[in-house]
């Protein structure tokens, strides 16, 4: 939240409805922050004493924050966090057998599970909670936009399935429009 700005508005003379107009924001949320700082300079005026000018002071420039330490998870509950542990090591088990390839478990496919299977949880909550599980080193990617028809990209790659109780090795074209999400695959078997 902006408390800087919304109190420099008010201080210029916009009224309440404006402000929140103008960043988006709830009236209510700009009253709130308007009627504190009113009260911070009452509470400036009338300090006679030392200590009550810098509570005051202190009390109009620092930004105030919540204390999150104590709230208790609502989505992510003992159940979700068994679950997760189960699809975890279903895939450790899955690497054993098959090795380790482009077929990994994503944050985004954990997510898509736990919802069919009727939890009520958010993606940055799975994904927080499955690279913990994974324990992997940190990446960082940069979201690239094309316009539509510019970019078309190409992968090829080892598909390890088993099959019939047996793991047997596939080869897999894909082609992928970054722009339209559009994706074709072709799997070979040599």
């Amino acid at each position: 939240m902006k408390h800087f700005e919304v109190i420099s508005r008010y201080r210029q003379g916009e009224s309440y409805r404006h402000i929140a107009r103008e960043l988006g924001i709830n009236r209510k949320t700009v009253t709130s922050i308007c009627s504190k700082y009113k009260e911070g300079l009452r509470a400036l005026e009338t300090s006679t004493h030392e200590k009550e000018v810098e509570k005051a002071t202190e009390a109009l420039v620092l930004t105030r924050s919540y204390d999150s330490s104590k709230r208790e998870n609502r989505t992510y509950t003992q159940e979700v966090e068994r679950r997760m542990k189960e699809l975890n090591q279903e895939e450790l088990i899955k690497n054993k057998r098959l090795g380790t390839h482009k077929q990994a478990l994503t944050a985004i496919a954990v997510h898509v599970i736990l919802i069919h299977e009727g939890h009520s949880i958010g993606y940055r909550t799975v994904a927080h909670y499955w690279r913990q599980f994974k324990e992997k080193t940190k990446e960082a990617f940069i979201r690239q936009e094309y316009p539509l028809g510019y970019r078309l990209e190409f992968d090829f790659g080892e598909v390890k399935l088993e099959i019939a109780g047996k793991v047997r090795t596939y080869y897999l074209a894909v082609l992928t429009c970054p722009a339209s999400d559009f994706y074709w695959a072709y799997l070979y078997t040599n």
